[in-house]
C-alpha cells in the first residue's frame, strides 16, 4: 500500500499539536509494508504509483484539483465559519471526497444536514499517548513523627509502601513535611515518588503545600484534632483520613472532601479509583485507536473504489 498525505504548503515541525504532530499518530500503527509520502498541494503533487490520497485541512486544500484516478479520504477538525468562503468550503470538500473522517459525530452532522450522504462520512476522534498521558496524584502527609510512640501512622504507611502494586504508586506523589520523615524518606526515595518541604513546619512552607497538593492524607493511629485536617480543608484541598480526633465530630465526612478510611487496602481502592476513573473514560480515545480505525478505512476505500 502506497499513500501520499497532502497537508498544506507549511507544515510547522512541533513535537505536540500541529500538522506534523497528527501525521505522526496517522501512521503510527502503518503496517511495515506500507508506505507513505507527505506533500502539499503547490505545486500539485505527483501521484503515479500511489493506491490513495489522504489529505487534510480542507481550508487550504482544494479536491477539485485532485485526479480522481485514485480513492480520496478528507479528513476534518470543524468548519471555521468566522472566516469568509471556508465554511463553504468546508461543505465542497466534503462533498468531493470518497470517504470523510470526522473527528466528532457532531460535524458529521453538519455534513448529512448539507446533503453528504452518511454513508461515506466516518467518526474516528482524536486521542492521547497512553505512555505519555498518565495521572499523577499528588498526596500530602503533614505530621510531626515521634519514634517514641509512632502514633502517627508511620507503620500504616510503611504497610501502603510496601504491599500496593507499583503501578498505582508510579501514579502517585507523595509531599510529606513536619519533623522525624528523614528516616523514612531516605528508606523510600528510589521507590517511592516523595517530595520534602523540609523537616520543621514554617508556615510559607505549610502554606506552599498544602496549595500543591490534591489530597491531604490523614494515617495516624489516634488524635487529637488533627490540625492539618482542618487547614486542609480552609484550602479547598479533600482530605482522606482513618476515623480519629474530630473526623466524623466536628467535621463530618461526606463523599466531596472527606473521606473516611482504616486500612491501607481502603487507600489503595480510593487511589486505583480516582487513577483510573478518567482513563476509563477514554480508554478508547487513543492515538493507537486513531491509527487502526484509519488503517481499517484506508483498505475499505482501496478495496470498495471504482474509477
Amino acid at each position: 500500500m502506497r499513500i501520499n498525505i497532502i497537508g498544506v504548503d507549511s507544515c510547522p515541525k512541533q513535537d505536540h499539536g500541529g500538522l506534523n504532530f497528527w501525521i505522526r499518530c496517522l501512521v503510527k500503527c502503518f503496517p511495515k509494508d506500507w508506505e507513505y509520502k507527505i506533500s502539499v498541494m503547490n505545486p500539485l503533487p505527483d501521484l503515479e504509483g500511489y493506491d490513495l490520497v489522504y489529505y487534510m485541512f480542507y481550508q487550504r486544500v482544494n479536491l477539485s484539483r485532485l485526479s480522481k484516478r485514485l480513492p480520496t479520504i478528507a479528513f476534518f477538525t470543524h468548519q471555521e465559519v468566522r472566516i469568509d468562503g471556508l465554511a463553504q468550503r468546508f461543505m465542497n470538500s466534503a462533498h468531493q471526497a470518497d470517504y470523510i473522517v470526522n473527528m466528532t459525530k457532531r460535524y458529521e452532522n453538519v455534513m448529512v444536514e448539507n446533503g453528504v450522504s452518511r454513508d461515506k462520512c466516518i467518526v474516528i476522534p482524536f486521542g492521547y499517548d497512553e505512555e505519555i498521558f498518565k495521572p499523577l496524584i499528588k498526596v500530602g502527609i503533614n505530621a510531626s513523627l515521634r519514634e517514641r510512640t509512632r502514633r502517627k501512622g508511620e507503620d500504616w504507611l510503611e504497610d501502603f509502601f510496601n504491599t500496593t502494586d507499583k503501578k498505582i504508586l508510579a501514579c502517585m506523589e507523595f509531599h510529606v513535611i513536619g519533623q522525624g520523615w528523614e528516616t523514612i524518606v531516605e528508606k523510600y526515595k528510589d521507590t517511592i515518588n516523595i517530595v520534602s518541604y523540609g523537616f520543621g513546619a514554617q508556615r510559607d512552607n505549610v502554606i506552599k503545600f498544602f496549595h500543591a497538593i490534591n489530597y491531604l492524607l490523614i494515617c495516624s493511629d489516634y488524635e487529637g484534632g488533627p490540625i492539618p485536617l482542618v487547614e486542609a480543608l480552609a484550602c479547598g484541598v479533600p482530605v482522606v483520613s482513618r476515623d480519629v480526633g474530630n473526623v466524623n465530630h466536628e467535621i463530618l465526612a461526606d463523599n466531596d472532601l472527606l473521606t473516611v478510611i482504616d486500612t491501607p487496602g481502603d487507600f489503595v481502592s480510593f487511589m486505583d479509583d480516582k487513577i483510573n476513573r478518567g482513563r476509563r473514560r477514554v480508554e478508547h480515545l487513543t492515538w493507537t485507536n486513531f491509527s487502526l480505525r484509519n488503517i481499517e478505512l484506508i483498505k475499505k476505500a482501496v478495496r470498495e473504489f471504482k474509477f
